[in-house]
């Protein structure tokens, strides 16, 4: 029980910060209405913030969506009952940034030439597929909501103790989320992104100080006497067990950016030269926020002693602290507000962000062609219901969450881990997949990590070191394979590569299939041309929506053409593999349990330590720098804008790219890729008349060349 004094300490300072959230509330809610004015529609000024964030304001609120309050109770907690095991999510954190770095750039381009909003709009464009749509938005609806439920379960661990309520009351989670979404209601994305911003500050000032306080009082990890010390294991090399732990977390975390509040702040951006400076700040921020939190851990270990298990490590530290008073307990009750403020505004970002795609997903398509249910009011409305259930359910399984903080989190990310497949074969396969094994292989992938955990994982002090998410993406990867595998060898679609128009009457006629290569582009309820058809021959229930995203079908040569001039290290195959090796040796690979542990408690022999710390862990830390050095190295080397476009008849969407040797003999030997005179002329010579329409009217070259391939 807190000391009244601490608690009287904590309220006023948190009274202080609640003011400013009423002004930043104000503040949002007349910059909606002000993008609103300016021609905005509802959902961009809402859910997107206008696209206006710039480099300040999109780096605090990306550094807040992954430094949450979650991982402020995470990393102590972790570090307090497992030691130096928690140098695992600094090279997680770095696996989070590679993953969320390569994808970005593709993703920022895709969403400003195509419009897409939501964070399944890309996959809805490039795969055309409403089962693989469906089957990715459930994938990203539920981790969201089991991240959402995360910070309620770290409200529960940290916010009632410091208050001095009973961890079971309920009632403080429950009012703090109505709260939070009448403030999600009120600015939307504009108020999260600047309440993410001074908590970004004030994280980044406490963090500071609290090792600072720390050491002055109880010295550091040198200071630590093995001979007293409560945990001696902390200082042996992990087991096996933990050594295949450890690696699988850091590949399942590479899966954070398929989360929607990251691709929401990958299209809020004002431009990708502010998503350079939040990818920097990320890299430099995760050693800084993740270290002192081991540190608080640990340290935490040392100060009560032995028999000491408390609910939330972090909190107790914190009122130690403050039982020291002056600058210890200033900092103290700094940090715990900027823990408050950082769950508060991870919670409203995950709300918005999965009311966003629910809308996108659910909503819009059924009100977009009715105009009275259609109109601003009427999203708006839609928007709030949308948050106001997707908070309801995540509140109720968070209250009645009984795992720990890891496995919450590692549920999550297994699940997220399934739509990778989808997001790198959309984003950079040069060979056109069918979407339906990806979206089966996703959502097996899907109910194996739920079903996984549930009967094998769970409470199983005796399982193998199998990770759910990892083996979950093994199935998921053999389902594609083999899928797409046994599409090409007994079924060959010569269509896959070349974009087809779909049947006029696809749309309509739900039994017929959409086979007919000849016909025009059909239109949508709105008027626009829907764009032609990767692979027609599906049924025409799952062929969406696809007119308000272009006339054209998004193939990885469109994508190719819009990164044209822009320089992606993803691209570079040796580059990922690197990074993938070196976090993958940040894994401590060492012989396990030494030194041995005698009867007595003490060590067979005197573990080797530098500065305090395990050398096991000083390996973990300097295998962790080297991706991350790599990693910075590349964001300084980011484009602050997007390269120029080549010309449309440089490289096509929808026709096979000819051969060297036909490249060749239409360019007379030029290195070039360009088609010159000459190339046209043979073009028009061999074609007959494919240069002409039916009306005898020159067609473009490309509708010609297209013509020759016909």
């Amino acid at each position: 029980m807190p000391a009244e004094d601490h608690v009287t300490s904590v309220i006023a300072t948190f009274s202080g910060y609640s003011v400013i959230l009423v002004g930043i509330g104000v503040w949002a809610y007349k910059r909606e209405k002000a993008l609103k004015a300016a021609h905005q529609d509802e959902m961009t000024a809402h859910y997107l913030g206008g696209r206006s964030f710039g480099p300040i304001m999109t780096a605090a609120t990306v550094f807040a969506s992954l430094f949450n309050g979650f991982s402020i109770i995470g990393a102590p907690s972790e570090s307090f009952y497992r030691g130096f095991f928690s140098l695992t999510w600094i090279v997680s954190v770095v696996g989070i940034i590679s993953g969320y770095f390569a994808t970005g750039l593709r993703l920022r381009r895709a969403s400003e030439v195509r419009n897409h909003q939501s964070s399944v709009d890309f996959i809805t464009d490039r795969f055309q597929s409403q089962y693989c749509r469906a089957s990715i938005m459930l994938l990203q609806v539920v981790p969201t909501g089991i991240f959402l439920a995360g910070q309620i379960v770290a409200i529960k661990l940290a916010f009632n103790p410091v208050f001095g309520l009973e961890p079971d009351n309920q009632w403080p989670s429950i009012i703090i989320v109505g709260v939070i979404l009448l403030f999600e209601w009120a600015g939307g994305l504009n108020s999260v992104a600047m309440t993410d911003t001074i908590q970004g500050f004030v994280i980044f000032v406490s963090y500071l100080c609290v090792p600072i306080a720390i050491y002055m009082n109880y010295g550091g990890y040198e200071d630590i006497d093995l001979s007293t010390f409560p945990r001696p294991d902390f200082f042996q090399t992990p087991s096996k067990f933990d050594q295949w732990q450890f690696w699988q977390f850091t590949i399942i975390n590479i899966a954070f950016f398929g989360l929607p509040p990251l691709i929401q702040r990958t299209y809020a951006a004002r431009d990708i030269g502010s998503l350079k400076l939040a990818y920097g700040v990320l890299v430099c921020g995760v050693w800084m926020a993740i270290m002192v939190g081991i540190f608080v851990g640990i340290m935490a270990v040392k100060v009560f002693g032995p028999g000491f298990y408390p609910p939330s490590p972090f909190n107790s530290m914190m009122e130690n602290l403050m039982d020291l008073g002056g600058f210890p307990k200033v900092t103290a009750v700094v940090v715990v507000t900027a823990f408050l403020a950082a769950v508060m505004s991870t919670i409203d970002s995950l709300i918005i962000a999965a009311s966003q795609l629910a809308m996108n997903e659910m909503v819009m398509p059924w009100v977009r062609n009715n105009e009275r249910l259609s109109s601003d009011r009427s999203v708006t409305w839609f928007g709030r219901a949308c948050s106001f259930v997707i908070t309801a359910a995540s509140l109720a399984f968070g209250l009645h969450w009984e795992g720990t903080t890891f496995s919450i989190i590692e549920l999550q990310l297994s699940m997220t881990l399934q739509t990778v497949p989808a997001w790198f074969i959309g984003l950079y396969s040069k060979h056109e997949f069918h979407p339906w094994p990806i979206a089966t292989g996703a959502w097996v992938g899907g109910l194996w990590v739920v079903l996984f955990y549930e009967y094998y994982m769970r409470d199983n002090p005796d399982r193998l070191p199998i990770n759910n998410g990892v083996s979950g993406l093994g199935i998921n990867l053999a389902i594609v394979l083999i899928g797409e595998s046994t599409r090409v060898l007994l079924y060959p679609n010569k269509t896959g590569d070349r974009a087809l128009e779909p049947e006029e009457s696809s749309n309509t006629n739900t039994n017929s299939l959409t086979t007919d290569p000849t016909t025009d582009g059909s239109e949508s309820d709105e008027g626009k041309k829907e764009p032609r058809l990767l692979f027609p021959n599906r049924p025409s229930w799952d062929v969406p929506s696809l007119a308000h995203f272009g006339d054209k079908p998004m193939s990885w040569r469109v994508l190719k053409k819009y990164m044209s001039g822009t320089h992606e290290v993803a691209t570079n195959p040796y580059w990922v593999t690197f990074m993938l090796i070196s976090m993958s040796l940040a894994t401590p690979l060492v012989p396990q349990k030494e030194p041995p542990i005698l009867e007595d408690g003490t060590f067979a022999y005197e573990p080797t330590r530098v500065f305090g710390i395990p050398w096991f862990a000083w390996k973990s830390i300097l295998f962790s720098v080297i991706p991350s050095f790599f990693l910075l190295i590349e964001i300084v080397r980011m484009p602050t804008k997007f390269g120029p476009e080549k010309e449309d008849w440089e490289i096509f969407d929808d026709v096979p790219q000819p051969s060297f040797a036909e490249k060749e003999r239409l360019i007379g030997g030029d290195n070039s890729i360009k088609f010159n005179a000459q190339s046209t002329k043979e073009i028009d010579d061999s074609s007959g008349d494919s240069r002409n329409g039916a009306d005898g009217k020159s067609l473009p070259m490309e509708q010609a060349i297209e013509n020759k391939a016909d």
